[in-house]
């Protein structure tokens, strides 16, 4: 019984959490009817995209849309520092500046020639 319990209560918790999360970019959409997987995907589709899109659109996305996750300069970079270590090309600076002990998060350092 505890169990059960306990499930249910993870069950309503993870609801009350994707409503909020929803509703915090989206307040005006009524999540009665939409199913706690689906919930689920738009909170983590929110988390990612940060509102960028209506929430059709971000609903789209979810159920059937495959939308690029880089622009075009962040693949041409990345392509660059593949084919620079394919072929080891990168400079010891450039290997320093991309280590994992120097690296923020959100800054890849690539020379293009």
């Amino acid at each position: 019984m505890k169990t059960i319990d306990l499930n249910y209560t993870t069950i309503r918790i993870l609801n009350s959490y994707y409503n909020e999360k929803i509703h915090q970019i989206y307040p005006t959409i009524n999540t009665e009817n939409i199913k706690i997987r689906e919930k689920e995907a738009l909170a983590k589709a929110i988390d990612y995209y940060a509102g960028r899109y209506s929430f059709d659109k971000l609903s789209r996305i979810v159920n059937e849309e495959c939308v690029p996750k880089f622009n075009y300069l962040e693949r041409q970079q990345g392509l660059a520092m593949i084919e620079k270590m394919d072929n080891e090309e990168m400079t010891n600076l450039e290997m320093k500046m991309n280590s994992t002990d120097s690296l923020d998060e959100n800054k890849v350092v690539i020379y293009i020639h």
